[in-house]
């Protein structure tokens, strides 16, 4: 019997060192599957940081040319105003010869009436 139990047991042995190199090999495998993995998310990291800082330097220059715009807008605003105040202060001043040529029309019309 002490045979038979010797024997169970480099069985029980030799099954346990099979599957540790089983295990082994299966862990090595998951280990090098997970390097590939992380490799392949460190290029994709790169990829990823590349293009936030394109899309940075293009909103930069989208903000630039927005600002430029603007004040390209504001100058004719400005300059628009100036001319609409003109526009105004000329038109005004015909309205003013307007009347002043009604009243030297009526008197006109008048002094024709007395002598005619």
């Amino acid at each position: 019997m002490a045979d038979e139990t010797v024997e169970t047991l480099k069985l029980i042995w030799q099954e346990i060192k099979n599957l540790g190199e089983n295990l082994g090999s299966r862990i090595d495998a998951t280990n090098s599957r997970l390097d590939a993995t992380n490799a392949r998310l460190d290029a994709t990291n790169e990829r990823l940081e590349e293009t936030r800082l394109e899309f940075r330097a293009e909103l930069r220059a989208v903000g630039d040319r927005i600002a430029e715009s603007e004040m390209r807008v504001a100058t004719e605003v400005v300059a628009m105003r100036g001319a609409f105040l003109e526009m105004k202060e000329k038109l005004t001043d015909i309205l003013k010869q307007e009347a002043r040529i009604r009243k030297l029309e009526d008197r006109l019309a008048a002094v024709e009436r007395k002598v005619g």
